[in-house]
């Protein structure tokens, strides 16, 4: 082997072993393209949520509009790691059938997905096996458009701060449904659908001025709900008509001291969703009535 050979194979295997730690590493994905309502605007562009049971699985059920094309970014943004179809052949979605992924970096083979029927669909995405898999949705009655909701506002300890606002996933069974158990401050809250698009660029729901149980969408108006008591809350928001409810929920509080250790333990994300079968991470263990914040390793 020439030298000229066997530099151009090491390098090869770096970039390859680069490329690898980053793609394993980012631990988000989005969906982007016109086929989408973010359309080719990074900040708005789908976040799809991990699986509890497999970090490298990523699921969203969204909109696509037929014949418009869409991809997968690791960043919000154009410059780093995106995932997309094989070849030029490999860039039509049949539902129900697996598709190949690609890691990518750079212009070259940007080749993207496109459905053929416009609709709801549930999306999956593994990384470890780079398999994509696209089912229609049972739901169709109305568009779903976003995957998560981003709680904002001082009513949360985050505040204002986008980067660490508390996320609020879909119902896997109603996609139109969002909601959470989440630890409330007195204070006002709204909710964003990107924490990526920064607040000029992002859109809202907020509160109905004449009804508090009733949601408005759009990017003018800034009616946000006014907490008035902290404590543990379960939101429930609805899209398809537009109300949303806030339950104190007395179970949800987080406790520093553990009892009843010999009944069943149940475990939450930190968004109140429940896991069954919980992986290393950060869960609300809840067991006899109290709960405590636990890593699990």
């Amino acid at each position: 082997m020439g030298l000229k050979t066997f530099t151009k194979s090491i390098l090869c295997g770096t970039l390859l072993a680069v490329g690898v730690l980053n793609v394993n590493a980012q631990g988000k994905l989005y969906i982007i393209g016109p086929a989408t309502e973010a359309g080719w605007n990074p900040g708005k562009s789908v976040s799809m949520l991990s699986d509890a049971g497999d970090a490298n699985v990523f699921k969203a059920t969204v909109y696509l509009k037929a014949n418009e094309e869409f991809k997968f970014l690791t960043e919000p943004e154009f410059t780093k790691i995106e995932y997309r179809a094989k070849s030029a052949d490999d860039v039509e979605v049949t539902p129900g059938v697996a598709k190949d992924i690609t890691a990518v970096q750079g212009d070259a083979e940007d080749y993207k997905f496109h459905v053929t029927e416009s609709g709801n669909y549930d999306i999956s995405c593994d990384l470890g096996t780079n398999v994509m898999l696209i089912n229609k949705s049972a739901y169709q009655d109305t568009n779903v458009n976003y995957a998560a909701l981003w709680l904002i506002g001082n009513a949360c300890d985050a505040g204002w701060d986008l980067g660490k606002a508390p996320i609020m996933p879909q119902d896997p069974s109603k996609p139109y449904v969002y909601s959470g158990v989440y630890n409330l401050n007195a204070g006002e809250l709204k909710f964003t659908i990107s924490p990526n698009a920064g607040f000029d660029d992002s859109a809202y729901y907020f509160s109905n001025p004449n009804d508090p149980g009733k949601m408005e969408f759009g990017t003018a108006g800034d009616h946000k709900w006014n907490i008035t008591e902290a404590g543990p809350y379960r939101i429930t928001a609805n899209v398809a008509d537009m109300t949303i409810s806030f339950v104190k929920d007395s179970s949800a509080g987080i406790s520093s001291v553990e009892t009843g250790k010999d009944a069943p333990a149940e475990y939450f994300t930190l968004s109140g969703v429940k896991v069954t079968n919980p992986t290393a991470g950060v869960y609300v263990k809840r067991q006899g009535g109290k709960s405590v914040k636990v890593v699990l390793k």
